[in-house]
């Protein structure tokens, strides 16, 4: 995937999500994180992190780019992550398990990018194959 993401010039990701958000002055629904309120396709790419769809029945879109994102918010477990958008907090819950995925992409495009979320020294491995051609996704 690091191969990919830094190879690729046009790599994107994208899938459907439904989007939840908490509604001014109320309380969210015991054990829920959001309230439901729309759907859309969510996109990762090089330019950033990009939603097109629906929030309380209207058109609803953003980009978010890897300057001011290097990470998801993952609250609960990987099946959903958050973002804040112009200050207001969103929930994503893909139609497929795809959140580590996501993550992964957010991470690595920031690291290229911009670099200011640092990797771990111990998984610097995980590099070492693409400065030498070796594909080391597969070691």
């Amino acid at each position: 995937m690091i191969r990919k993401i830094r190879e690729n010039a046009g790599y994107s990701f994208s899938e459907k999500v439904t989007v939840g958000y908490l509604p001014p002055y109320k309380y969210v629904p015991k054990e829920m994180t959001s309230v439901p309120c729309g759907d859309g396709v969510i996109t990762f790419d090089h330019t950033g992190v990009s939603f097109s769809g629906t929030k309380l029945g209207e058109p609803f879109s953003f980009t978010l780019p890897y300057s001011i994102l290097y990470s998801l918010v993952i609250m609960t477990s990987t099946a959903k992550f958050a973002l804040y958008v112009n200050g207001e907090f969103y929930e994503f819950t893909p139609e497929r398990r795809s959140v580590g995925k996501m993550l992964l992409i957010t991470e690595e495009m920031h690291r290229l990018h911009f670099n200011v979320w640092k990797n771990f020294p111990w998984n610097d491995w995980m590099y070492e194959g693409l400065e030498l051609g070796i594909d080391a996704e597969k070691d």
